[in-house]
């Protein structure tokens, strides 16, 4: 579906557009509800952490020259938001982003889950493009979530090519990937993070 801030009803709203809408890092789209947020100039109002030009004339204007950084992910934000709304999957389904990476992304935790006797974390109709997969209940896993470095997630990418997110949640919860779909990844990404899993699994227990 198609995002509408205002409808949300959030009084701030804050994405970075590097993710998923295709430009360079880092492009970030910031919004306020209350228009004084980008108007006002009263003191006391919130203010850009980098003070540049434009100080005092509200956020809108004390964000627009932050010092001297690199402009390039503002000025390709145009033509990747509309790259993002026009494109359509090259099979016959032709479906937008949205329900491309939904579709895919479902399919493949389901696929995941299947070959590992393992369970999807969350109700298929709440995932959008990401999901969580429980790993195999015989893998010993210590990878902290949302720290990249060192265990699982280190075999996977240093011997198997693979970036994926690993996490340890605790012996209730237990230990789980994080799947994210884009429109650049094939079925084939997943077969190979499947397999490659399949493997540490088998190599962990034959030690």
């Amino acid at each position: 579906p198609e995002l509408d801030v205002p409808s949300i009803g959030a009084e701030y709203y804050m994405t970075n557009l590097h993710k998923w809408a295709f430009t360079p890092p880092a492009a970030t789209l910031f919004y306020a509800k209350n228009p004084r947020m980008s108007t006002a100039k009263i003191k006391g109002e919130i203010h850009h952490p980098i003070v540049s030009w434009g100080w005092g004339q509200g956020m809108k204007e004390e964000a627009l020259w932050a010092g001297t950084r690199d402009y390039t992910p503002m000025l390709c934000a145009p033509v990747a938001l509309k790259y993002l709304k026009d494109w359509r999957s090259p099979d016959e389904k032709e479906q937008t982003v949205q329900a491309h990476n939904h579709f895919r992304v479902v399919a493949a935790a389901l696929m995941l889950s299947e070959a590992w006797g393992t369970e999807i974390a969350q109700p298929v109709e709440t995932m959008t493009s990401m999901a969580m997969v429980q790993l195999p209940h015989e893998l010993e896993v210590n990878d902290k979530p949302g720290e990249p470095g060192g265990g699982i997630r280190d075999i996977l990418r240093c011997r198997y090519g693979v970036e994926a997110a690993i996490g340890n949640f605790g012996k209730e919860t237990g230990n789980f990937v994080r799947l994210s779909h884009a429109v650049y990844n094939a079925p084939s990404d997943f077969e190979r993070l499947r397999d490659a899993v399949l493997e540490i699994t088998a190599t962990a227990n034959d030690a």
